[in-house]
This record gives C-alpha cells, structure tokens and sequence, in this order.
C-alpha cells in the first residue's frame, strides 16, 4: 500500500526552516535519491544542481519498452527528449534509415528540449529498454525552479552534443 502526498515547494522549505533537525532527514533522502538518479547519467547534466537533476527526475516519466517495440515512434514519444537509461537499442531516421547504436546515457531528440524540432529520428529497443521520456513542458518546469545561467549552460551543452552526433554521423 502506497500513498502520494503533494507539498507545494515553498511550504516544504518554510517547514524545513522552522524544523532544523529534520533537514538533515531531508538532504539525507534527496542525496539518495539523486545518487540513484538515472538522469544523472546524462552528460548534458553534469555539474547542474542536484536539485534539478532530482526535479527533473520526478516530473519526467520513466517507461520500459520491449525489443522491436514501436511505440517510441508515436508523435507524443517523438516530441520529447528519450535518455536511455538501460538496455541496447538501434537509432533510426525518420525515413527509416540506421544511424547508430545507443548505449545507457545516451539522449535522442535533445534538440527539442532547446526549442528546436524533432528530427524525425526514432530509437528502437534491441532489449528490454528503460527510458526517460524528457518532455520539453517538463524541462521548462523543471528550469524555471533555477537561474537562467544554468538554462544557458545546458543549452550550450545540448548544442554541442547536437553538433557532437551531426560530426560522427
């Protein structure tokens, strides 16, 4: 039996500033879950807060797909940003052509996420695959939690990620 409980955010940090002991609790809880946080794995994330990796961690969603699944090609999967998070899976264009092999930690469509569109490329599961489906409504969320300079940093990165794969393609 489980149940969720929604605390707006700065009624949380007003109660943990009122109750100092049980910030300890607290950070104790957030480090564990951003040490197991799969969207730390994520290079375009490296050295960001560990609140935005936890955040973004807890508004996207996380989906298993079967080998050969086709559903990672529906428009609503396609507009969004897909980290795999575990497992192999083959990347295509949008006409169908191979384009390479993904590995955990690797991002597909990323470009959407700075306001670009989708390329059309899809993935397709080789294996069981767990991926984060990083939709751009979520990571606009996620952002506006944080000043623009981390904005302007992860948009540097994911450009020099899109210009890293258009180089080794």
């Amino acid at each position: 039996f489980c149940f969720t409980l929604e605390v707006p955010r700065v009624a949380f940090l007003e109660s943990i500033a009122r109750f100092p002991s049980q910030r300890t609790h607290f950070e104790h809880c957030a480090d564990w879950a951003i040490g197991g946080a799969e969207v730390k794995r994520w290079s375009i994330l490296e050295e960001s807060p560990a609140e935005l990796v936890l955040l973004l961690n807890m508004y996207s969603e996380c989906r298993l797909f079967q080998p050969g699944d086709l559903s990672l090609v529906a428009p609503d999967i396609g507009a969004s940003a897909l980290l795999l998070l575990q497992g192999q899976a083959s990347c295509f264009t949008a006409a169908g052509n191979f384009l390479s092999e993904l590995s955990p930690g690797e991002c597909l469509n990323e470009q959407v996420l700075a306001g670009l569109e989708s390329s059309g490329e899809y993935m397709l599961p080789l294996t069981t695959c767990e991926v984060r489906v990083i939709a751009k409504a979520v990571w606009d969320k996620v952002l506006a939690e944080f000043p623009s300079k981390h904005e302007d940093v992860l948009l540097r990165r994911i450009a020099k990620s899109i210009a890293h794969k258009a180089m080794n393609r």
